[in-house]
């Protein structure tokens, strides 16, 4: 955006300054892998699991599968399998308020 470049909806997160196309996830896994040994960040991740943290957080936080699924470029029913395991604890704290409201 900032070099006035209009994003389309399958633009790529990372991409090359110099160019401006994308790059690919070997490039972003050793970026991510120099950042770890030189203690920038506190633990190792690959590009697939930044993508899994990043679908993660946003279910934990409470955003719509639907637009987690379109950020991601996924179907809703692939957020629910494979990034939605926190919601686990969502639904014990639903549990307990519904168990509050009845006893």
């Amino acid at each position: 955006m900032r070099y006035g470049i209009k994003h389309k909806e399958s633009d790529h997160v990372f991409i090359n300054l110099r160019t401006l196309n994308c790059v690919g996830r070997n490039i972003v896994n050793r970026i991510l892998n120099t950042a770890y040994e030189n203690k920038a960040i506190s633990k190792r991740i690959t590009a697939h699991g930044l993508r899994h943290s990043f679908a993660s957080l946003l279910c934990a936080q409470g955003v719509a599968i639907t637009v987690v699924a379109k950020m991601l470029g996924d179907t809703p029913n692939t957020v629910l399998d494979y990034y939605a395991h926190s919601l686990k604890e969502k639904e014990k704290e639903a549990a307990k308020l519904i168990t509050k409201l009845i006893v």
